[in-house]
């Protein structure tokens, strides 16, 4: 689940890079993009963390 969100995340952040690219006018997409690829990977690392715990790997 918790990479399920991940990913919509990543594409929203990826919308936002893009309307950011396009229109000078849009720099808050581009740090809005920014904060939620940042998101993003606490996210994922917070997933590898788990599957890599001690508990996971036996």
């Amino acid at each position: 689940m918790a990479l399920h969100h991940a990913s919509n995340l990543l594409h929203v952040a990826k919308l936002l890079a893009e309307d950011a690219a396009m229109t000078k006018e849009t720099d808050r997409y581009a740090w809005a993009s920014h904060y939620l690829q940042e998101m993003v990977k606490a996210v994922v690392d917070d997933v590898v963390k788990v599957l890599d715990s001690p508990v996971n790997t036996q």
